[in-house]
C-alpha cells in the first residue's frame, strides 16, 4: 500500500513483508517515526492525525487504506476536462494546503475556464479534508 505526494513525499507499507518504506520532506519523516514509536510500524495500529496539513493528510491517507477504510470520492484520471487537468495535481494541491476554489484554482490551473468541474473539485477537496470519510 502505498501513498504519496508525486515530487515530494511518499511512504508504502508491504505488508506480506511487514516493512514500510518512506521518503520526504524531514516533518513528514519524524511524523512517521513518532507513529512507529508510538505505535509500531504496521500502520493499521497508528492514530489518525487530527492536522490538515499535508502530512497529516498523508499519514492519515495511509492509515485509512490499510484498514480499507479510505474512500476516493472522485476515482476518474482527468477532474477539469476543458483544461486537461488531472485529479492528482488537484488533489497534489489540496494537500498542501489549497482548500478553497481560488487557491486551488491558481495552484492547478483547474476551473478557470467552463466551470462544469467545479463541484466535482469541491467534493474532492471535502473527501481529503474528510480524511476519505463519507460526509456525515
Amino acid at each position: 500500500m502505498r501513498v504519496e505526494l508525486q515530487g515530494q513525499d511518499w511512504v508504502e507499507w508491504d505488508e506480506k513483508a511487514q516493512v514500510l518504506h518512506r521518503e520526504g520532506c524531514l516533518d513528514f519523516l519524524q511524523a512517521i517515526h513518532q507513529q512507529v514509536k508510538e505505535h509500531g510500524k504496521n500502520p493499521s495500529g497508528w492514530t489518525i492525525p487530527q492536522g490538515t496539513d499535508h502530512v497529516s493528510l498523508l499519514i492519515s491517507e495511509l492509515i485509512l487504506k490499510v484498514r480499507g477504510q479510505w474512500k476516493d470520492s472522485y476515482t476518474e484520471v482527468e477532474i477539469c476536462h476543458c483544461r486537461n487537468i488531472t485529479t492528482e495535481k488537484v488533489r497534489h494541491a489540496v494537500y498542501n494546503g489549497a482548500h478553497v476554489i481560488e487557491d486551488i484554482r491558481s495552484r492547478s490551473g483547474a476551473n478557470t475556464a467552463c466551470g462544469t468541474c467545479r463541484d466535482n473539485i469541491l467534493n474532492l477537496v471535502q473527501a481529503v479534508l474528510d480524511k476519505g470519510q463519507p460526509s456525515k
